[in-house]
């Protein structure tokens, strides 16, 4: 009895042994490809900066809870939170009360820093528009768009924290 538990642990301490020689020398070709994406990526043609622009989950975000909390139109009565407390998120209940303990720690008002991402990607596509191969026509489309981003994400940002 204990020669077939020395020999089956024998066995597995050997399999063990040689998964691990197996899998640590495969690994080499694998961690010697370099990355295809990477913030070192160098951007070479239109096509890569009109993909940073078309990124429509980066771009459609517009949720503005400050100008939609602070208008005269919002307000969280104490009935209508009693009939469903579960409807109205943490957000809305300090925007509404304008608790100013809360707000300006408030990591969950995300459009001041999306506003600037698109304004940084914006940006980006200007520097490096006229380094790029492409079209000419494809580069001044790239121009107008990453403008336009710019400045409407400038617009936004002056009406929601600027005096009128």
């Amino acid at each position: 009895m204990k020669n077939k538990l020395l020999k089956l642990i024998y066995i597995s301490e050997t399999s063990l042994i040689c998964f691990l020689m197996i899998g640590l020398t495969s690994c080499e070709k694998f961690l010697d490809e370099k990355p295809s994406k990477t913030t070192s990526l160098v951007v070479t043609t239109t096509d890569q900066l009109n993909a940073m622009l078309s990124n429509t989950t980066e771009f459609s975000l517009e949720g503005n809870r400050s100008a939609v909390y602070s208008s005269d139109n919002s307000e969280i009565t104490p009935e209508l939170y009693k009939g469903g407390p579960g409807s109205f998120g943490m957000a809305a209940i300090e925007f509404t009360l304008w608790d100013q303990d809360i707000l300006p720690n408030d990591s969950r008002e995300f459009f001041w820093n999306n506003e600037f991402k698109k304004i940084f990607i914006a940006n980006m596509v200007l520097e490096n528009v006229s380094k790029v191969a492409g079209p000419e026509s494809d580069k001044e489309s790239l121009k107008a768009e990453a403008h336009f981003i710019r400045a409407y994400s400038y617009f936004q940002l002056a009406n929601t924290f600027c005096l009128p």
